[in-house]
Parts: C-alpha cells; structure tokens; sequence
C-alpha cells in the first residue's frame, strides 16, 4: 500500500453524504490530523484510519492505538467511548462504513483495478493491432497482446500484455483485460468491466454429435458471450459462448475465482458467485444471485431472482421463489440446517438402538445388524 499523510478533513469532504456525523475530543483541527493508512483494527498504529462496520471487531479498534475511527451510524455509545480515551481522539459515522473505506482507499492510496501506468507508450511496440481494429482514446496496450481484424476497443480501456482479443469482438471503454486473457470472436464485453489473468470468454462450448461407432464430433457453436457493463470476472474463469444464440452475464454481476459457465447461460444482473461454482449449459439465472464456493448447477433449469445458495450445495430443479437454500439435496435453508442439526445427532441415536457401535479406538463403527 502507499502511505502518505491525508487529513480527516479531506476524508469528510471526498466522502461527502456517506459521512452522517463526527465527534471528537478536540485539541488538534481536524484538517492538522493527518494519517498516513487504512488499516485492520488489530493491525492499526496511531497514524491509521479504522473502517468498522461490524460490532464484532469494535473492541479491537477501541483497544488500538488509531487516533480516528469510522464506525457505524447505530455505534455512537461506542464511538463516545473511543473519544472519552483521550485527546485527539476523532469519530467519523456512516450508514455504510465498508463502503466508506473502499472509497477513502480508492481515493488516497490505491486504485484499483490496478495495472502498471508506468510505460510512457499508450501501445507497446510489440503488440499486434490488425489495421482494422479500432482503438479508442487512451486506451493502453500492452507487449505481446493480439487485437485481431474488426476488434472495437473504447476508451481509456486496458488490453494487458499477452491478451488476445479475436475477430470482430467489441470491448467497452474503460474496461480493463488483465494479462493472458482470451476474448473469442464476436464475443461483447461491455463498459468498465475488469477480467483477470487467465480467463476466458468465448470458447466453444460443450457440445458433440455422436455416431453409430461411438466416436464423438464437435459441433460448431455459432453464438457469443455478452457481459454487461461493469462485470467483473476472476481469474480463470471460463465463459462458453452460445450454440446458436448467447451466453450472457449482467450488468454488475461479480465473479470470483475457478469459475465455469456453460453455454446459453444466463446469469442476472448483481449476481456474486464464489470460487467454485460451476453451471451446466441453458441455465438461466435471475438478478442477484449468491452462492457460496463449489457451488453445482444443472442445465436447462430456471432460478427466480433473489436467491441465495449456501457453499457445496447442488441445484438441481428450478427455484421459483426467492429465499435462502443449502444442501444436496437442496432444502430451503432452514430445513437444510435442521437436517444438518439432526445428521450430526444420527450416530448417538444409533448406537442407543443398538444398531452401532464403538471399537476400540474410539470410532463408532456398523454393528452389521
């Protein structure tokens, strides 16, 4: 991280309407206490600023040397309590401090997504630009990427070293490709979206004719991949473009790591899907999907909007009504964490009926009734 001295006045000020409130134990103006990080409440030194927006972690912060916290508007009894500690002693409140402190990093010391802005070259002399792709202003690009014939690239746009971007694919301005990305042919991706290194949009997808012989023939996928605006993608993510039509992941959605999509997916907008999930193909998905990691999706199933998976569960029937579900197979959540609950009690229920038993190293073991 880059450290250099910001006061808390420039903090309320760039923050704007997520700062609701102040208190402080004055000796110093604001605008003279200067602070060199962000940081962890268990991490923070007095020259550091502390984000807290979870009450769990208030009694680190209080117990720390920081001189300024930002806590939770329904905090105030604790932010009294910090400011009673001593002088210069200074207590920001916001109804979204987590979102307060990305914008106070954002703003002060690191950017992100961040790429290496130090070349003096907006294009590197060792990239591969077909004379008919279009390239838009201040878009950089850099050494050993691959931007093929009719790519439409926008502005202020990233294209990392060692990207390949094929054929007539369009790239939205200010998105950002990270270094060893693949772009298939035709494929859109939208405004500021951000994909790291190693994934792929638009491969072929999963799809083969099989003969009399058994032997298996790949069929042509003519279709693309869409990502909406401000998408982002992990690393090695693959995205599989349509048999015939889309393959199409919407506005805002965010993917973590290790993460496949089949073909003619649909994934809604605000989707946050964790490492591991994987869909099948002609699954469509609705808005604000989560799920927690490895995560397993059928194909041609619908999932309504608003629902929530828990991590290593498997869908496989389509969900109409929005709420939280776990498990395989899957339960609404609260009848997945009875089942859970009565599962972890099974071996005890078991061995009172005599139908197990225990051997000698402790391990309970089938009586073979």
């Amino acid at each position: 991280m880059n450290k250099l001295n910001f006061s808390l006045s420039e903090v309320v000020t760039h923050l704007g309407p997520l700062i609701s409130a102040t208190s402080w134990s004055p000796s110093t103006p604001s605008e003279a206490l200067e602070f060199r990080a962000v940081n962890a409440p268990d991490l923070a030194e007095a020259g550091d600023l502390i984000f807290v927006s979870n009450s769990k972690h208030i009694k680190k912060a209080l117990a720390s040397q920081a001189k300024a916290l930002c806590l939770h508007d329904s905090m105030k009894t604790e932010g009294e309590r910090f400011t009673a500690l001593g002088a210069d002693r200074f207590v920001l409140y916001s109804p979204e401090p987590e979102r307060a402190m990305r914008e106070t990093i954002q703003r002060f010391f690191l950017k992100t997504p961040y790429i290496n802005r130090d070349s003096k070259d907006l294009i590197h002399p060792t990239a591969i630009i077909h004379p008919t792709a279009e390239i838009g202003t201040g878009t950089r690009i850099g050494a050993y990427a691959i931007i093929a014939s009719g790519v439409k690239i926008g502005a202020e746009s990233v294209i990392a070293s060692h990207v390949v971007v094929e054929s007539r694919a369009e790239i939205g301005a200010g998105t950002v490709l990270h270094p060893f990305v693949y772009i298939g042919h035709d494929c859109l991706v939208g405004k500021e979206c951000e994909i790291h290194p190693h994934s792929v949009v638009g491969k072929e997808g999963f799809g083969y004719a099989h003969d009399l012989k058994g032997q298996h023939h790949r069929i042509p996928h003519q279709g693309i991949v869409v990502l909406e605006d401000r998408v982002h993608l992990g690393s090695t993510v693959t995205v599989d473009r349509g048999t015939f039509g889309e393959t199409r992941i919407g506005r805002g959605a965010i993917l973590d790591n290790r993460i496949h999509i089949a073909h003619n997916v649909a994934i809604g907008a605000g989707s946050i899907i964790t490492a591991g999930f994987n869909v099948a193909g002609s699954t469509k998905i609705g808005k604000h999907f989560v799920t927690g990691g490895n995560t397993s999706v059928t194909g041609h199933i619908e999932i309504c909007d608003g629902v929530q998976i828990a991590g290593v569960s498997v869908v496989r029937k389509s969900i109409d009504k929005p709420g939280a579900y776990g498990g395989n197979p899957l339960l609404p959540m609260r009848d997945y964490m009875r089942m859970s609950l009565a599962l972890s009690k099974l071996p005890s229920l078991l061995k009172k009926v005599g139908l197990l038993k225990s051997d000698k190293s402790g391990a309970d073991e089938d009586s073979g009734q």
